[in-house]
C-alpha cells in the first residue's frame, strides 16, 4: 500500500485497522527481511509495561496487544469470550464462575492457569503494590482488606477469588454487578505469568504476555517493537508481522512522518492539520466518530461544586450550558469532534443520544447565567474563587 493510513478516532479504531493493516518493512531494525511491520505513533509510556499500572495511551496501547484477557472487543465494540470459555453469574450477579479455554499460554511458554488471573487481580488490587489499576476490582469481596498497605505484605489475595482448578475460579462480589462480565476485558484485568511476581521491575521492561504480539524491545523515548505471536489463539489475529510504536512528543512531528511515508499510522492529528488532512494526497484520511470520549471532570469536593448540595447542581449545570460543544467541534476542531450526548462514544453499545438530564449538555448562555446567579443566592462566588483546569499541554489537546 504505497499511501500510509491515517486514522483519527479512537485507539480500539486505530489498531483495529493495525491489526489487519498493511505496513512497511523498516518499522525494526531485528525485524526479518520483507517483513509486513506496521510503524505506529505514540507517546513514551508513563510507566513500566504492567497491565495493573496502566492508565494511559502511552502504555495502553502496546500492553492491549500483548495481553488477552477474558474477553476481548471487536471494532463494534461487541464482547466475545477470548481466554474464557464461559462467564456465568447467579441470579442477582453477586458471583461469577468462569471457566477457561485450554490451550492458551504465556509468550514464555508457561500455562495461562486461574491462578494467572486470581494472582494477578490480587497484586494490583493490593495497596502494598501502589497499582493505578487497583480501584477496577472494589466490587469484589475482600477488596476493602487490602487498602491499607502499611499493614500489607504485598502478596495477599482477594478473598472474593477462589481457584477452583486450573481452568476454572470464582469471583463473589461485594454487591450485585450485572456488567462484571465486561468490566473484565480492561487491561487491568490481564493475567500474569509467574515470572511477573519473582521480578516486577524487571517485567516492566520486558513484558511477557498471552496476546496477538510479543514483546521484543523498548528503546526508550524511540520505540517500543512487538512482533506477532505465533502461538496465539485468540479473536484479534494479526495479518501483519509486527508493530513498532514510534515515540513522539509533537504530534506535527508525526503528522510531517505520516506525510513522507516513514509513519504508517496516527489515531489523531495535529490542529494545524484539521482543515487540510482530508484534502491531503500523501494522507489515507478517516473522519468518523470513534470510540473516544473527552471530557473533564470537576472533582466532588471542591469548594461551591460539592457533589449532592444545591449550590454545587446549579454550578456543574451551569459550567456545561456555558460550554458551546457544537461551535468547538465546528470552530476549533475542524470536523474531527462530535458533540457528546452520553457517558460514552457512539460506536459503544448502549449508546443513546437522550438520556435523561441531558439537556445539561446543550448550549445555553442565557439559562447558564441564570443557574448561575441562583448558586450565588446560596453562596457567592467571590473574587478569591476559582476554577483551575487541567489538561494535556501535548497532541493537540
Amino acid at each position: 500500500m504505497k499511501k500510509k493510513a491515517l486514522a483519527f478516532a479512537a485507539a480500539a479504531c486505530a489498531f483495529g485497522m493495525l491489526l489487519s493493516g498493511c505496513g512497511s518493512s523498516n518499522g525494526s531494525d531485528t525485524a526479518a527481511e520483507g517483513a509486513n511491520i506496521i510503524t505506529a505513533y505514540n507517546s513514551e509510556p508513563q510507566h513500566p509495561l504492567i497491565p495493573g499500572n496502566t492508565n494511559e495511551t502511552g502504555g495502553g496501547k502496546p500492553v492491549d496487544l500483548l495481553f488477552s484477557r477474558l474477553i476481548s472487543f471487536d471494532a463494534k465494540g461487541n464482547a466475545s469470550n477470548e481466554v474464557a470459555e464461559s462467564i456465568t453469574a447467579n441470579d442477582d450477579a453477586t458471583q461469577y464462575d468462569i471457566k477457561l479455554k485450554d490451550g492458551w499460554k504465556f509468550t514464555d511458554g508457561t500455562d495461562v492457569t486461574a491462578e494467572s488471573f486470581t494472582k494477578s487481580w490480587s497484586y494490583t488490587a493490593n495497596a502494598k503494590n501502589a497499582q493505578l489499576g487497583s480501584s477496577f476490582f472494589s466490587t469484589i469481596k475482600g477488596y476493602d482488606k487490602l487498602q491499607d498497605g502499611d499493614k500489607l505484605k504485598g502478596d495477599e489475595q482477594l478473598e472474593g477469588l477462589k481457584v477452583v482448578n486450573d481452568k476454572e475460579f470464582t469471583v463473589d462480589l461485594n454487591q450485585s454487578d450485572s456488567v462484571f462480565a465486561i468490566k473484565v476485558g480492561y487491561t487491568a484485568f490481564a493475567p500474569l505469568p509467574e515470572s511477573f511476581f519473582k521480578d516486577p521491575k524487571a517485567f516492566g521492561e520486558k513484558p511477557v504476555g498471552n496476546g496477538p504480539y510479543k514483546f521484543q524491545s523498548w528503546d526508550h523515548d524511540n520505540q517500543i517493537v512487538l512482533v506477532k505471536n505465533p502461538d496465539y489463539k485468540g479473536n484479534r489475529v494479526p495479518k501483519n508481522d509486527g508493530v513498532t510504536f514510534k515515540v513522539y512528543t509533537k504530534d506535527e512531528a508525526a503528522y510531517a512522518d505520516i506525510q513522507s511515508g516513514s509513519l504508517d499510522v496516527m489515531e489523531s492529528v495535529p490542529a494545524s492539520a484539521t482543515k487540510t488532512f482530508e484534502k491531503d494526497s500523501t494522507v489515507q484520511a478517516y473522519n468518523k466518530a470513534g470510540s473516544v470520549i473527552q471530557q473533564f471532570t470537576i472533582p466532588s469536593n471542591v469548594k461551591h461544586f460539592e457533589a449532592g448540595t444545591e449550590e454545587g447542581t446549579l454550578r456543574r449545570q451551569a459550567v456545561s450550558m456555558a460550554i458551546n460543544r457544537q461551535n468547538i467541534c465546528d470552530k476549533v476542531l475542524n470536523g474531527t469532534g462530535t458533540p457528546a450526548a452520553d457517558f460514552t462514544s457512539p460506536l459503544t453499545p448502549g449508546y443513546s443520544d437522550s438520556l435523561t438530564g441531558s439537556d445539561n449538555l446543550k448550549y445555553n448562555e442565557k439559562k447558564a447565567k441564570e443557574l448561575w446567579a441562583k448558586a450565588n443566592a446560596i453562596s457567592p462566588w467571590t473574587a478569591d474563587d476559582k476554577l483551575t483546569f487541567a489538561y494535556n499541554a501535548d497532541g493537540g489537546h
